[in-house]
């Protein structure tokens, strides 16, 4: 009987064991299937997640473009609008200027100025002066001959006539005298002088050159002695407005031939250009003040 229980009884863990060695088979095999699908499902979730990843990119990217292009919309539609500011705003100065540049033509004289000799006879042209003995002035009748480094001492003799055709007086300033000097002021002086509404006022220019300064240093004649291009200003009384009249003539003739210098004077047919005419465009020199006034304060 003894022997019987021993037997049952080393039997039984024997079994015991073939069953948790099964168990642990068992144990090990789903352990693995639950292990393989765990590492299946982390790829796919690894998966899931870099589509994730890569679709919030591309929304952030699309969202950052989008920030973008509102921004640039802005800053685009801010330039238009200070644009179209700075447009209406020049606009409503130019016609501001405009219309004080018309109410200040109002105030500008209008006057006619010509030139004609004011010595000998005016039917002959504008004659060339001559010094001789004793400092008196002569009438170079015609052509001479001179050498060239003879001293001789020429002059020319302009009457300027200005009649003011407006009903404002006229304010007269000489601005380019051209080498020449004004009887009626003195010397150095520009003005002003004044010509009274359907007045009329007469001007005596002068200008006198020697011989040598008919040449430059090459031997080509030099116009600056030879053409009359007096500039003057005529102002309103205020100097609001100011017109810049020119001449621009002949006054006298050289005629140059080796060593010999022809002088002369300039016939009636010769003088063409006797009237004097605007030539710039009319200054508002007030409104120039303001305007540099402005400019100055702004940059400060």
């Amino acid at each position: 009987m003894s022997m019987g229980v021993d037997v049952v009884g080393e039997a039984v863990p024997s079994w015991i064991a073939a069953v948790a060695t099964v168990g642990a088979l068992i144990a090990a095999v789903y352990a693995g299937v639950w292990a393989k699908r765990a590492a299946t499902w982390t790829e796919s979730q690894a998966r899931s997640a870099a589509r994730q990843v890569a679709v919030q990119k591309q929304e952030l990217a699309h969202a950052q473009a989008e920030a973008v292009s509102a921004r640039q919309d802005a800053e685009r539609e801010r330039a238009e609008r200070t644009q179209s500011m700075e447009i209406e705003q020049a606009e409503r100065a130019r016609d501001a200027r405009q219309r004080e540049e018309r109410r200040l033509d109002a105030l500008a004289p209008s006057v006619f100025m010509d030139a004609r000799p004011a010595v000998g006879d005016v039917s002959h042209g504008f004659p060339l002066e001559i010094r001789g003995d004793n400092d008196r002035w002569g009438i170079l009748g015609a052509p001479r001959e001179f050498k060239r480094g003879d001293h001789a001492v020429f002059r020319e003799s302009l009457n300027i006539i200005v009649e003011n055709v407006s009903a404002v007086p006229a304010r007269i300033d000489m601005i380019d005298p051209d080498g020449g000097v004004l009887d009626e002021l003195p010397e150095g002086h520009a003005g002003p002088l004044w010509v009274m509404p359907g007045g009329r006022l007469v001007m005596t220019w002068r200008r006198k050159f020697v011989l040598a300064d008919v040449l430059d240093q090459e031997g080509i004649q030099r116009p600056e002695v030879l053409v009359f291009r007096v500039k003057l200003m005529v102002r309103d009384v205020g100097m609001n407005v100011g017109d810049v009249y020119a001449f621009s003539g002949a006054v006298a003739y050289a005629e140059v031939d080796g060593s010999r210098i022809i002088m002369q004077g300039v016939p009636p047919e010769g003088w063409t250009d006797r009237v004097a005419v605007p030539i710039a465009p009319r200054r508002y020199e007030r409104l120039e003040v303001a305007d540099a006034t402005s400019a100055a304060g702004s940059s400060n």
